[in-house]
């Protein structure tokens, strides 16, 4: 049976060479390929909802701690874990980004700030009346 094996080896070395690289191959890039293919079908998408001007005004008026658990766990955001801080990047369609920083240790929200990307206005969600400032922009706007 070694003799065989040997014999078909030795017979086929060309054959064996691209199976070998090939098997390399997709060992190495066949774990990317399939990341990759699950993020562009949707397998892999965020299904949470997109924060709306509304939910901006809402935690705005809210008198409580804010806590970056709040809007990492219901919105829909990109979050970057830093040495001592929290910052969470949330896109609001069609204008606005909200900018927050939150400690690493509590999580609580001590910056939060709503960037107004055709006005190049920045408004603190945390002291400022965001709820003004949104229905005068939807006013002339």
């Amino acid at each position: 049976m070694k003799d065989r094996i040997k014999q078909f080896i030795s017979n086929h070395v060309k054959l064996v060479t691209f199976l070998t690289v090939i098997t390399l191959f997709l060992l190495i890039c066949g774990p990317i390929f399939v990341l990759e293919a699950r993020e562009y079908w949707g397998a892999g998408m965020d299904t949470r909802k997109e924060m709306t001007s509304n939910d901006v005004i809402v935690l705005s008026e809210l008198d409580e701690t804010l806590y970056v658990d709040q809007i990492t766990g219901n919105y829909r955001c990109k979050e970057k874990v830093g040495k001592n801080e929290i910052r969470v990047t949330v896109e609001i369609k069609p204008r606005y980004t909200l900018d927050i920083r939150a400690d690493k240790n509590t999580r609580v929200i001590v910056y939060c700030e709503l960037l107004d990307n055709e006005n190049n206005e920045q408004l603190n969600v945390l002291t400022d009346d965001i709820r003004s400032y949104i229905k005068h922009v939807e006013k002339y706007d």
